[in-house]
């Protein structure tokens, strides 16, 4: 069995649909899921889409950490040449804070 909710403008537009095909919302949306899974050409697409989104979020990670480990390679030298903060201890901050 599969239950799921659907936010209340996308019920909505389903309700609507299923009274255009003179059928119940569950109905509806058993056809809707039964005509997506079987579709080979669909799946695809999908699995694409999938794939893309997983690619863009691993470049995203790998990006922002290149970005915090250049701001803790800036942040420590301004520290180091501008306060009286240990070496140690400006390493361990951005260490802790910043650099993955």
């Amino acid at each position: 069995m599969v239950s799921f909710r659907f936010p209340d403008p996308l019920y909505g537009k389903l309700l609507a649909k299923a009274a255009l095909h003179d059928l119940s919302a569950g109905e509806y949306a058993r056809l809707l899921v039964t005509e997506v899974l079987q579709d080979e050409n669909r799946q695809q697409v999908l699995q694409a889409v999938q794939d893309s989104r997983t690619e863009f979020l691993r470049a995203m990670k790998s990006q922002f950490e290149k970005l915090g480990s250049n701001l803790g390679a800036v942040l420590e030298a301004v520290l180091l040449n501008l306060t009286e903060v240990t070496e140690a201890d400006v390493e361990s901050w951005v260490r802790d804070n910043l650099k993955t």
